[in-house]
């Protein structure tokens, strides 16, 4: 992808956080560290080996998925069904590459709609979702070593972090429009019986 859409929600997300002083500044200010961690980790590492690992985002994927984890409280069961849903869809994309088009979106959505139906809340989806991309990421780079592909793999793949991104930055955006509505509604019914 020509634009970095992850790194740019990244980067706005703490700006704003760090221009609302918001309770969750703190955790942003933690992905900005995992991410100039993750790139000093990748200058120092990243030429020594054939294959290319992108060790910021995977740092800010893992760190993410550990929030997010926390707060969720179905944490197994969706996890497990997002990730074989993407685990089918590394199988497909590599028996079968371009039969469907646009097939790589198309199993991303799906695992967003499975990780979403099998997730009882907000913090059960993204964590879920986090956390199926990221072990998948890494599965990818497991089961490649020692094949050619790896020298030809990103790992994590621009196109799945960049979704990520997208997913759970839509799905933020939609609960505080959710919460918003809800509080204003209580304001208004709370004005109506005053």
């Amino acid at each position: 992808m020509v634009l970095p859409i992850g790194e740019f929600i990244l980067f706005s997300a703490a700006l704003i956080g760090w221009t609302e002083q918001s309770g969750y500044r703190h955790r942003l200010y933690g992905l900005l560290l995992a991410w100039i961690g993750g790139s000093v980790l990748e200058g120092l590492f990243l030429p020594s080996v054939i294959w290319h690992w992108n060790w910021a985002r995977l740092a800010v994927m893992l760190l993410f998925w550990l929030w997010v984890r926390r707060q969720a409280h179905r944490r197994f069961l969706p996890l497990l069904l997002t990730g074989t849903a993407l685990i089918v869809q590394d199988i497909f994309l590599l028996n079968e590459p371009g039969v469907i088009a646009g097939d790589q979106l198309i199993f991303s959505l799906a695992a967003v709609l499975v990780a979403s139906l099998t997730a009882g809340g907000y913090w059960e989806m993204l964590a879920a979702v986090a956390g199926a991309w990221f072990f998948n990421q890494l599965a990818i780079g497991l089961i490649y070593i020692g094949t050619d592909v790896i020298n030809y793999t990103e790992i994590p793949d621009a196109f799945a972090w960049h979704f990520e991104a997208a997913v759970c930055s839509a799905a933020a955006l939609f609960r505080a429009t959710a919460v918003k509505m809800k509080k204003t509604r209580t304001e208004k019914t709370q004005e109506e019986k005053d």
